[in-house]
């Protein structure tokens, strides 16, 4: 019990003698810390939430269920995972391609760069000069993706959250990205149903090609026949007659197919809902100098009250270690 009071003691002891210089150093680097946070430019969050993307094989009325709120179990209905969709290379940098509202920038990836280099506080942090467009789409794609958040809420609809340094750049970015995802999500949902009315189509136009040639042909026997034995001349004609007629039957098979195929197209192209779209105005985020001056004073004070006691606590340790 002694030798515990002897050491707390000690330990006040060490702390007086040294806590005006903590205490002083505490408050220097507390202003600092305030500084930078006075310094630092806002930031703007802009915020829209979309319905749940059914992926194929889920459950056809899990949207609907959604809409009303009712739970729904895992294993009946599947989703597109929007945030691997968002973060994809694929999407992100066709994002980044849309243009622009403003008339300073005319792809969104020079604008994105441009504000990423504008919330640097040290010129070395900066991203140098791009020159290759490339280079300057997959720069500003992870740019983009570092500063989305894509969250899926219990009832399985996902907000979407993008903060920069300009507020319209904060909603030209969650526009892009819900158009970007709405395409995506309608072309994937009716890839083979486009598909198909695309090559029915090439067949379609194909037959109709043959039967205009037919026709032409048709009219040229007649011209050229007109002082041939009757007899003759039908027979050519009669055999272009037959084939015009099993090429018409086959158009008019492929030209209920189209139809159908384009019927199909429409009844599987999904709607893409947005429950709430990106509108400002936006979220302006600050960091508070005071709350900033708080932490830096609290997180110099124990770093440097530690460090003026090092010495004794070290030897406290040794004596422990050598008694035991």
């Amino acid at each position: 019990m002694s030798n515990t009071l002897e050491i707390i003691q000690q330990l006040i002891k060490q702390i007086r003698k040294n806590i005006f210089w903590v205490a002083l150093l505490s408050l220097i680097f507390g202003l600092i810390n305030s500084f930078f946070a006075y310094q630092k430019a806002p930031l703007y969050k802009s915020y829209s939430k979309i319905f749940p993307l059914t992926a194929d094989g889920g459950d056809p009325l899990s949207s609907m269920k959604a809409q009303f709120g009712m739970s729904q179990q895992s294993n009946l209905s599947k989703y597109y995972n929007v945030n691997e969709l968002v973060s994809s290379k694929n999407i992100s940098r066709q994002i980044v391609t849309y243009p622009t509202n403003n008339i300073k920038y005319k792809k969104l990836y020079e604008w994105v760069i441009e504000d990423y280099n504008n919330q640097q506080f040290w010129n070395s942090n900066k991203i140098k000069p791009i020159s290759d467009s490339l280079d300057k789409i997959i720069t500003a794609s992870d740019l983009m993706t570092a500063a989305t958040v894509v969250k899926v809420e219990k009832s399985d609809f996902t907000s979407i959250e993008c903060t920069t340094g300009n507020p319209e750049l904060s909603l030209r970015l969650n526009e892009c990205i819900i158009q970007c995802l709405s395409d995506f999500y309608i072309n994937s949902k009716t890839e083979k149903a486009r598909t198909d009315l695309m090559r029915i189509g090439l067949l379609k136009d194909s037959l109709k090609g043959s039967l205009d040639y037919i026709e032409s042909a048709q009219a040229g026997f007649v011209d050229n026949s007109k002082y041939v034995v009757k007899e003759v001349a039908n027979l050519p004609q009669l055999k272009l007659q037959r084939l015009y007629e099993e090429i018409a039957e086959q158009y008019r098979t492929t030209a209920m197919a189209y139809q159908n195929a384009n019927f199909k197209l429409l009844s599987e192209s999904p709607i893409f809902q947005v429950l709430d779209k990106p509108v400002g105005p936006v979220k302006k985020l600050k960091d508070s100098w005071i709350k900033a001056f708080i932490i830096g004073f609290l997180l110099s004070f124990i770093v440097i009250l530690l460090f003026s006691i090092r010495k004794l606590i070290f030897n406290l340790i040794l004596k422990e270690l050598k008694s035991s």
